[in-house]
């Protein structure tokens, strides 16, 4: 009987993207000014536990020590005979009996009696052989290949499981050629089930069943994908990303059965979470792709596509998110909204411009007051009157600004306001000829835009004086839409979609 555990449900601190919501909110009161309406904030918002497809996901020990092996010599007279061989009567090798690609044979087994099986490899493939059994017997398994010229048979795998029902089974590549399956009863009497199945499609990056023999996709970020096939009802496939800093990856699966998933593993437990979108720790991780229904295919494959989309912060209380994957774009920050970050970037909100002429005094400032905040919920970008409102977390791609200089970059556009105090101010005055450049704002509000490689504020789109009153022009487009991982849609998730 194989050995089996299920699925959990996401429970892990190491993948955290998904948030659910409380019956109720926290507001922090604004100090100093009862008319300012509070900020809404997330203490309150606990991580969604979504379960998962209830599968089994076979543990499995291929090639197994354990019986003592038989040292027995076999020989094969001739290959001609085989087609008329009985199933009944396939104890010698001579009698064996063909097994197919995907097929199951059944039969019984007395101790130190062998059922014998051949099967023909046209070119190097992956090879899984499976043997299951009563609990009544102790049955064991070999894989032997044909020396044409003398007949002998030669042992080249085995598994020797201990005990009564333990299911036996072998893996590996396999070279083009003539093989025979021997299963033996070691100990008891009862009725088995052999299954045989092979593949090519995946032979290049197999064997990869387990953590140890997993392969290796770090780097591994291209539109091409990696492609793998699930060959049997037993075939689990392994792949590791060993990543240099904490980052946000994003595990996709394309071109397969609706029946397969991906999950990362944690070692003791399987997991998913929302999107397959995954904040990991510095170091190597493991994602297995498995059937959930055992449903297989030796010829239709999948593809596992991996975007790193970019570093996280490894602020334990930075849990909510706005991500942008094909701008390589992810906003982060905590429940109490104090701690906000870019790319992992401590977001710096502070900016100045200060220049002087003759005519012409500037002095650009913005700074985080005591009410501080960003806008992240839609009501807080809506409810304002039309001239004031603003817009929750983007990512914007800036074609040109001839003021900042900024040219052909992706940058985070966040909408700042504290309305007890101003916390932005344009102070431009001119004198004599240039006096109709004087320009004296203190305003609540700001819309900035935060290049994602250091956090800080590069320019600020809204209201930029020099956009505003001079011949200076910001052109950009907002190609790819930011999927928030937070409820911002009035406190919820909407019901359309989180885009």
């Amino acid at each position: 009987m194989v050995k089996r555990k299920l699925l959990a449900m996401l429970m892990a601190a190491a993948v955290f993207f998904t948030v659910g919501i409380s019956s109720s909110m926290n507001v922090q009161a604004t100090e100093n000014d009862e008319s300012v309406a509070p900020v809404t904030t997330f203490e309150n918002f606990e991580k969604e536990e979504i379960e998962i497809p209830t599968v089994e996901v076979p543990e499995i020990t291929y090639n197994a020590e354990g019986n003592k092996k038989c040292e027995q010599t076999f020989f094969f007279e001739g290959i001609q005979t085989l087609d008329t061989n009985d199933e009944e009567d396939n104890t010698d090798p001579n009698n064996a009996v063909e097994i197919l690609n995907g097929e199951k044979k059944t039969n019984s087994l007395i101790t130190d009696e062998f059922r014998w099986y051949h099967f023909t490899i046209q070119q190097l493939s992956k090879l899984t052989i499976y043997l299951e059994m009563d609990d009544t017997i102790d049955a064991d398994l070999y894989l032997l290949s044909l020396n044409a010229d003398s007949g002998e048979l030669s042992i080249i795998g085995n598994s020797l499981n201990e005990g009564t029902g333990v299911d036996e089974a072998i893996a590996g590549k396999i070279e083009a050629g003539t093989y025979f399956i021997a299963v033996r009863g070691y100990e008891g009497s009862g009725n088995f089930s052999l299954g045989l199945y092979t593949s090519t499609r995946d032979v290049d990056y197999e064997f990869n069943d387990s953590p140890s023999t997993a392969t290796e996709v770090s780097g591994v970020f291209d539109l091409n994908g990696t492609c793998g096939v699930i060959d049997s009802p037993y075939d689990v496939d392994f792949y590791k990303i060993t990543l240099s800093e904490a980052s946000a990856v994003r595990f996709e699966l394309k071109y397969t059965s609706d029946k397969y998933a991906v999950y990362y593993y944690s070692g003791d437990a399987l997991y998913a979470v929302k999107d397959n979108l995954y904040a990991l720790d510095e170091g190597t991780h493991y994602f297995v792709v498995l059937s959930t229904d055992g449903s297989y295919s030796a010829t239709r494959g999948y593809t596992l596509y991996i975007h790193n989309i970019a570093p996280i912060s490894t602020d334990t209380t930075a849990k909510f998110y706005a991500v942008c994957d094909r701008a390589n774009i992810v906003f982060q920050f905590n429940a109490a909204r104090t701690n906000f970050y870019v790319n992992g970037n401590e977001i710096d909100f502070s900016y100045s411009y200060k220049r002087s002429s003759s005519s012409v005094n500037y002095d650009i400032s913005l700074r985080r007051t005591s009410n501080f905040n960003v806008c992240l919920l839609q009501t807080e970008g809506t409810s304002l009157p039309l001239e004031y409102q603003q817009v929750i977390p983007d990512a914007v791609y800036v074609l040109n600004s001839s003021f900042s200089g900024i040219k052909d970059k992706y940058v985070l556009t966040l909408s700042v306001f504290d309305w007890s105090t101003p916390c932005y101010w344009i102070h431009v005055r001119g004198t004599g000829s240039s006096s109709d450049m004087t320009c004296w704002k203190d305003l609540n509000m700001a819309n900035l835009y935060i290049d994602p490689d250091t956090g800080k504020v590069i320019d600020i789109e809204w209201y930029n004086y020099f956009y505003e009153n001079l011949n200076y022009r910001l052109s950009f487009t907002r190609p790819y839409t930011m999927k928030y991982y937070y409820p911002y849609w009035n406190g919820k998730e909407p019901n359309g979609g989180d885009d």
